[in-house]
């Protein structure tokens, strides 16, 4: 379903992949799969502004090696700039 390699990956809208997509993030990230999370996700980006605040998250713990479980509240809204250059440091 995420990579969109089956018939019901068509009947996805895109907000719904993103959303599949940030999750295999997410999963990726509490699976400590840090280098391949920030390999694969460090250049993408989504049309919902807080997709990628919520992915640019991801990318951050990525980095700290933090594997910690986290609500979305706790997620900052920073949506200045766009996701790319807001990682890259």
């Amino acid at each position: 379903m995420i990579e969109g390699d089956d018939d019901y990956s068509d009947t996805l809208s895109i907000t719904n992949k993103d959303s599949l997509r940030l999750l295999k993030a997410d999963i990726m990230r509490r699976a400590k799969c840090y280098t391949e999370l920030i390999e694969e996700f460090s250049s993408q980006n989504f049309v919902d502004g807080r997709l990628n605040d919520y992915l640019q998250f991801e990318l951050e713990k990525a980095k700290q090696r933090d594997n910690k479980c986290y609500c979305t509240d706790e997620v900052p809204v920073s949506n200045l700039r766009p996701v790319k250059e807001r990682f890259e440091s």
